[in-house]
C-alpha cells in the first residue's frame, strides 16, 4: 500500500500536465506557482485584484516565543477544541447570502481554523457557491486567502470541502487548483488524530471532507488528497446502501447538526457539528462549551452572525494563548493552566 507521501508525489504527476483554461484568454495556459499577490484569474474570466487583509490573527499577535515547545500543545489532536467556521464562504443569512470574494479573510481574521468551502463545477473549471443560491466566486481567490493563513508561527489550517457533482474535467481542475496554491503548505503525511498534535501540524493546511465524498471519483486525485472525512448517519447509510466505502487510509468523522450532536453519545475520534440548514441566520443548539465535552472538536459556527451562542464561543478562544485551538480534554485541577496552553 503506497504512504501517502508517495500518494501525493503520483498527484504531482498526474496533475503537472493540467491546464488551467479561462474564458478571457480561450486557450490552455501552465499552471504557475503563486508566490506574490498579484491576480488571480476568476474562474469565469473576470480578473480580480488581491488586496490580502492581515490574517494573522490578534491572538497570534501577542504570544512569544516558540509556542509549538510548550508541553501543553504537543497532545492529541482529538483532545483539542478548533475554532471552526461554517459556510465561511457567505455572509449574513446562510442561504441566500452573498458570497464576497474576499470572504474568507474576515473569519480567518476572526481566528477560525477550519473553513468551509462550497464547490460547485461549473464550465470547465469549478467555483464557490451555496447551491446556487449566491452568485459564484472564485474557486483559486478562496484558497489563495487559505494559503495566506499558513504561517509556520501558528498552528494548522483546516480546509473543509463540501464538493458536488463534477465531470471529470472539473475534478482535475479542482484537484490542480489545490496543488497550485496549496502545494507548499499542504500537509502530506499521514495523519492520525490520535497522535499527531497541533505542534507537530502547525505551519500546514489539512484538507478534509465534509461532504459530497461519493461525488469524488474513487480513483481520482482528489480523495487522496483529504486527510479525514466527515460524514452524518444518512450518508452513511447511502454509502452502505451504494456499496461504496471511505478507504481505511482516511479518517472517517462524525458530521452532525449542533442538536444530533448533543444527543449522540460522546465520540472519541474526529467529530464536527453545524448549525441546521433550516437556522438561515443564527447559530443554535445553547453553549459550544457542551459540545466540546461530548468530545466535538469542530463546533461549526456562523461567524457572520454575531448573536449570543457566537459571543460566547468567540469568547471562549480569545485571548493571547488561544490561537484557534483549546484543550477540553483534561483534569478539573489542570483547567486554567490548559485554557490558556502557551502561557505556561
Amino acid at each position: 500500500m503506497a504512504t501517502a507521501a508517495q500518494r501525493f508525489q503520483h498527484m504531482g504527476a498526474a496533475v503537472c500536465t493540467l491546464r488551467e483554461t479561462t474564458a478571457a484568454e480561450g486557450r490552455g495556459a501552465p499552471l504557475q506557482p503563486c508566490t506574490h499577490a498579484a491576480t488571480i484569474a476568476h474562474d469565469t474570466g473576470l480578473t480580480l485584484p488581491l488586496a490580502p487583509r492581515s490574517t494573522t490573527t490578534a491572538a497570534a499577535t501577542g504570544t512569544s516565543g516558540a509556542w509549538w515547545k510548550h508541553r501543553e500543545w504537543q497532545h492529541p489532536l482529538v483532545q483539542y477544541a478548533v475554532a471552526s467556521s461554517h459556510n465561511s464562504h457567505l455572509t449574513g443569512a446562510q442561504v441566500c447570502a452573498g458570497t464576497p470574494h474576499d470572504s474568507l479573510y474576515a473569519v480567518l481574521h476572526d481566528g477560525a481554523r477550519m473553513v468551509e468551502v462550497d464547490v460547485h463545477g461549473y464550465s470547465r473549471g469549478a467555483v464557490v457557491t451555496h447551491a446556487w443560491c449566491t452568485p459564484p466566486a472564485s474557486l483559486q481567490y478562496m484558497l489563495q486567502q487559505c494559503a495566506s493563513a499558513a504561517q509556520q508561527h501558528l498552528p494548522p489550517l483546516f480546509v473543509a470541502l463540501q464538493f458536488h457533482a463534477m465531470t471529470v474535467q472539473q475534478e482535475q481542475y479542482v484537484a490542480a487548483s489545490l496543488l497550485r496554491l496549496l502545494g507548499g503548505v499542504l500537509w502530506k503525511g499521514a495523519l492520525d488524530p490520535h497522535t499527531h498534535s497541533p505542534a507537530q501540524l502547525r505551519g500546514s493546511v489539512v484538507l478534509v471532507c465534509v461532504g459530497g465524498w461519493a461525488h469524488l471519483r474513487p480513483d481520482g486525485v482528489l480523495r487522496g488528497m483529504l486527510h479525514a472525512v466527515f460524514m452524518t448517519a444518512a450518508e452513511r447509510e447511502n454509502l452502505a446502501r451504494s456499496g461504496t466505502s471511505v478507504p481505511g487510509t482516511v479518517a472517517q468523522g462524525t458530521n452532525a447538526t449542533h442538536a444530533a450532536a448533543a444527543m449522540a453519545p460522546a465520540h472519541t475520534g474526529l467529530s464536527r457539528s453545524y448549525p441546521s440548514n433550516f437556522i438561515v441566520s443564527t447559530n443554535t443548539a445553547g453553549q459550544p462549551s457542551a459540545l466540546w465535552k461530548r468530545g466535538v472538536q469542530f463546533v461549526a459556527m456562523n461567524y457572520q452572525t454575531q448573536d449570543a451562542p457566537m459571543r460566547a464561543y468567540a469568547a471562549a478562544f480569545k485571548g493571547s494563548a488561544a490561537m484557534g485551538f483549546l484543550r477540553t480534554r483534561h483534569t478539573p485541577a489542570a483547567h486554567s493552566k490548559l485554557m490558556h496552553p502557551a502561557a505556561t
